[in-house]
């Protein structure tokens, strides 16, 4: 369970599944929850401009007219906030977000039957191609970006250079990418303490615990899966 403050007498409490509490590698991905807390409280004008642009897209182009109401719906109640919270997912924890949530569909979804069957979410090359956009625009990730998308690529052709998952129509998604780009731009604090997470993860290596607080999640989030956490690894999360 983790608390936090987003503003002064607001406190937001999040859960985490019991399967997760052993494996501080996949708490990176607490930034996307996050990330709808957030989607609460962006301003309803703000909320409107996209939508409002969104719809008129959908109409257009959905293939089947009568579709067109059932699409602008999954949109807006479910499709845009999940992309949403990757977007923040993403800002505030970097690439060691994008590399948590790349081993879950890696491991969660075989190559012969990964597309999602869950109407609720974006499909995996959707989200990932939108982690991707963000963390492009940053060098501080050069190396690890490229070696993301070389990965994803071959696990996925589609997730890049291919057609996209209709309805997830390519001009949508550049609209949709583009509008959570900018709206997220402010959260984008991962850049600003990166060199200190690469020494961190630097110092785990070496079996050392040089820092207390939640930067530790990031480096743990960025080693890879032959790293071991030790047991004390979680006191000196909690202790930040």
């Amino acid at each position: 369970m983790v608390g936090f403050k987003l503003k002064e007498k607001m406190r937001y409490v999040m859960m985490v599944p019991y399967f997760d509490i052993n494996l501080p590698r996949r708490w990176a991905l607490l930034a996307h929850e996050v990330g709808h807390i957030l989607w609460n409280h962006i301003s309803s004008d703000t909320k409107e401009k996209v939508l409002s642009e969104l719809r008129k897209m959908i109409i257009r182009l959905t293939r089947e007219p009568k579709d067109a109401l059932y699409y602008v719906s999954m949109w807006e109640r479910c499709w845009l906030p999940e992309l949403f919270a990757d977007g923040v997912g993403v800002s505030i924890g970097g690439v060691a977000y994008t590399m948590q949530f790349g081993n879950e569909v890696f491991c969660a979804s075989p190559r012969s039957s990964w597309k999602y069957k869950d109407p609720y979410h974006p499909p995996p090359e959707v989200r990932i191609a939108l982690q991707l956009e963000i963390l492009k625009q940053s060098d501080v990730w050069k190396e690890e970006f490229e070696y993301l998308r070389e990965e994803w690529k071959k696990f996925s052709h589609s997730a890049l250079d291919e057609e996209l998952s209709y309805p997830f129509d390519r001009e949508i998604l550049r609209f949709v990418n583009s509008a959570i780009i900018r709206i997220t731009e402010s959260v984008r604090v991962a850049t600003k303490f990166w060199n200190d997470v690469i020494k961190l993860k630097q110092s785990l290596r070496e079996g050392k615990i040089a820092f207390h607080g939640p930067l530790l999640v990031y480096a743990i989030g960025v080693l890879g899966p032959d790293w071991e956490p030790p047991y004390e690894i979680y006191e000196a999360i909690a202790a930040g």
